[in-house]
């Protein structure tokens, strides 16, 4: 589906208007293209974003865990194709390079499975979201809407 066609499908531009020979008509159309290319590649980083957050406390086996997450990848990157063809998203990082990321946080800050490196994460995210609670900024992404 072409991005022209789908502004027309969204209501952002109507054709049967269409004047093909006025400059305005086609600067119009032109900042809709825009804003709807960002539109849909901010649902693409949602969808990214979701898949993250989905996987961050999951409790299955290494083998299940991998296997999901080939799948939400290849998924992921279809509907990033139909979204937006037109770009070269580049692939994610590997599992490879994923396991090297994790073994680098470990020699840094110790194994998670460690009762004591796991009460430490705890202390930090209770302490994080005291402050959070305690003093939220106005224009804060994480503020809530009075």
């Amino acid at each position: 589906m072409s991005l022209l066609r789908e502004a027309h499908l969204r209501g952002l531009i109507d054709c049967r208007a269409a004047r093909p020979l006025d400059r305005d008509w086609w600067l119009q159309v032109g900042w809709a293209l825009r804003w709807l290319e960002r539109q849909l590649y901010a649902e693409v980083a949602g969808l990214k974003y979701e898949l993250n957050l989905a996987l961050l406390d999951y409790g299955l086996a290494k083998e299940a865990f991998d296997h999901h997450w080939d799948i939400a990848q290849e998924l992921q990157s279809q509907i990033e194709r139909h979204k937006l063809p037109w770009l070269r998203i580049e692939a994610g990082p590997g599992r490879q390079r994923i396991a090297d990321m994790t073994k680098a946080w470990k020699a840094v800050f110790g194994d998670p499975e460690d009762p004591e490196v796991a009460r430490r994460i705890e202390a930090t995210v209770a302490a994080l979201r005291q402050r959070m609670a305690r003093a939220p900024e106005d224009g804060n992404a994480f503020t809530p809407h009075r």
